[in-house]
């Protein structure tokens, strides 16, 4: 009777991921896969049959929240009989934390003793928790020096330049 083998993968929350499946078959027949459960946060391509009795599939996240796991199921089929079904248990990974910010900021022409002002808007374009300290030395000044933004947060700061003598600054 043809066996098919159970498994498991992560895959990244909204991403996907290349998953190997297996069966056992001692005949020579001809043999096949076929999914018999869905995943519930997520979805299937085509299987593509390769030799030795195995295949791969590719499994696409939906985006579900991590930690939380999932599963699909196969069958592997030889000699006009079916397995049992195997499981494939998925465990869903955060996307790691990912700061998005510009490479510089463009002051105008400020004159000694003036003060320019800038936005600084800073974006964590990633998944988990994006925290860190923004350091700046004299003639520039912030708003706010400690970021804490969860996946898809972002946060906007007022970047002051102050100069106190006529030269070009670049930092």
């Amino acid at each position: 009777l043809p066996q098919a083998e159970p498994t498991q993968a992560e895959v990244m929350q909204g991403a996907h991921v290349t998953i190997q499946l297996r069966g056992h078959y001692g005949g020579g027949a001809a043999v096949g896969f076929a999914i018999v459960q869905p995943p519930a946060r997520g979805r299937l391509s085509d299987l593509q049959i390769l030799p030795d009795n195995r295949a791969t599939i590719i499994c696409i996240n939906d985006g579900s929240r991590a930690g939380r796991s999932d599963s699909f199921s196969y069958v592997f089929q030889a000699a006009g009989a079916a397995s049992v079904p195997a499981k494939v248990n998925l465990l869903i990974r955060a996307r790691p934390a990912h700061l998005r910010a510009p490479a510089q900021l463009d002051f105008a022409e400020t004159m000694a003793g003036e003060i320019s002002r800038q936005t600084l808007s800073i974006e964590n374009d990633g998944g988990g928790m994006l925290t860190g300290r923004l350091t700046i030395s004299s003639p520039w000044k912030t708003s706010a020096e400690n970021y804490r933004l969860a996946g898809g947060g972002a946060m906007r700061m007022t970047v002051e330049f102050l100069p106190n003598e006529s030269r070009e600054f670049v930092g």
